[in-house]
């Protein structure tokens, strides 16, 4: 739907194996002489393929395909044959161009992204400037009726990062040497087509979202997707819980130290000690004291054990980074549920056969997707079934990489962990790492 749509703009897929006439068969030119255009009939919307060049009697019609792909291999396989002078050399666009996100990696990497999802999950403010983004691309009842308004906050926000990416993209392919008005042109158009690719995809998000959350009996009531502890849970993660990040680095660093000699052990008892000094009342800068005299009693402690100095130097140096951290939070873990079962067509499963399927398993997953095989009725062929399972911690992903067109991996774990400002490593792996051969780490 466009932009100026009174009721917005959003996306329908039509899958042309489904739905579809004799157009579905052109093939692709990347000078083509035909042209897809959305318009309205009798209040419905339509895909109408028209001519955009005089045709000649015999000769073949062909449209472009626009379609894009993640994947560098399909994308190199997909030779276009198109043999026109301006063919690009394949029918599919690589969307995840590596100069296309540079930008993005320079200003808006990963940590950008966990900051604006904490930011607009505590900040409950709507500001006028975000309303006025969001009606200006179209994104009005049909994308945002049914999200919470933390999903309005954080839709506004990713147009702004579009935004923010077109300028810096435009003047980026610019200082590539472009000399003539066509050539600045055509860069100006590569990063517009960037910026709308980038909606799309934002878009998708949205409604990726909102089904989630509907299926999860939450809709607009749904809970931010981050909240931010309270301060006795933060004191309680940092030094009184049983799992406090003091207890977790004392019962590491005793553990590895083993029984040394008694200058050690006499070490260990006063850190032992200091955890089980009553703070009242506990409060966070107390706790944040506490933490960082447990901190220079590990840097006192002197071994001759490469291992125990590397666990020591290790773990004073987290500690270093949870005291200093002013922000902690966890993320929100929505209900799970599987989506309605979908009957696949050969063509939805690339590079598999009629013959593959009859030799399926009754049942197989890959990832999130549970697919089922069964014979069809009256015949000794088969079918497939796909049904997704939509994770407590999809939301979450969805959120930190709407930029990407698959969903990506993000576990039961990381979802249930508490985290500062940025992820901050995890006490016990990361001191025990320190302590293995630099032949045995990974990178």
């Amino acid at each position: 739907r466009d932009f100026d749509d009174p009721n917005g703009y959003d996306l329908l897929f039509v899958d042309a194996s489904r739905h579809a006439n004799f157009a579905s068969r052109l093939s692709h030119s990347c000078s083509p002489n035909c042209a897809t255009k959305i318009v309205v009939t009798n209040g419905e919307y339509r895909i109408e393929m028209k001519t955009i060049a005089d045709v000649n009697v015999g000769e073949e019609l062909t449209h472009d395909y626009h379609a894009g792909t993640d994947s560098i291999s399909e994308y190199r396989e997909a030779v276009c044959l198109c043999g026109t002078e301006k063919c690009r050399g394949s029918y599919l666009y690589h969307t995840n161009d590596e100069e296309y996100l540079q930008v993005l990696r320079e200003h808006y990497g990963i940590m950008e992204r966990i900051a604006a999802v904490v930011l607009f999950s505590v900040n409950t403010e709507f500001k006028l400037a975000s309303e006025a983004r969001l009606k200006k691309y179209g994104f009005m009842s049909l994308l945002t009726a049914d999200l919470p308004d933390w999903g309005k906050r954080f839709a506004a926000e990713a147009l702004r990062v579009i935004e923010e990416e077109n300028e810096h993209l435009v003047n980026h392919l610019l200082a590539k040497g472009c000399s003539t008005e066509d050539e600045k042109k055509e860069a100006r158009d590569e990063a517009d087509g960037v910026k709308h690719s980038r909606i799309q995809s934002l878009a998708i998000t949205l409604d990726k979202i909102k089904y989630a959350l509907r299926h999860s009996k939450l809709g607009k009531n749904a809970p931010p997707p981050v909240r931010v502890l309270e301060d006795m849970e933060t004191i309680e993660f940092l030094w009184t819980g049983e799992k406090s990040i003091g207890k977790q680095v004392y019962k590491v660093i005793k553990q590895i130290a083993g029984k040394r000699n008694k200058a050690l052990q006499k070490k260990l008892g006063y850190l032992n000690k200091l955890l089980k000094i009553e703070l009242c009342p506990p409060t966070l800068d107390e706790v944040r004291k506490s933490l960082w005299s447990f901190r220079m009693i590990l840097i006192s402690i002197e071994t001759k054990s490469a291992i125990l100095k590397s666990a020591l130097t290790t773990a004073s140096d987290l500690i270093a980074l949870y005291c200093h951290t002013q922000m902690f939070f966890k993320f929100e873990s929505y209900s799970s549920f599987d989506s309605p079962r979908l009957e696949l067509n050969l063509c939805d499963m690339a590079g598999i056969t009629a013959d593959h399927i009859n030799s399926l398993e009754d049942e197989f997953q890959l990832g999130n997707v549970k697919f089922n095989v069964s014979s069809k009725t009256g015949t000794e062929s088969k079918v497939v079934y796909a049904t997704r399972t939509y994770t407590a911690v999809d939301v979450t992903g969805f959120l930190l990489n709407w930029i990407q067109p698959l969903t990506p991996k993000v576990s039961k774990e990381d979802i249930s962990s508490v985290y500062g400002c940025a992820f901050l490593p995890a006490v016990v792996p990361a001191i025990e790492y320190s302590t293995l051969p630099e032949g045995a780490r990974r990178d």
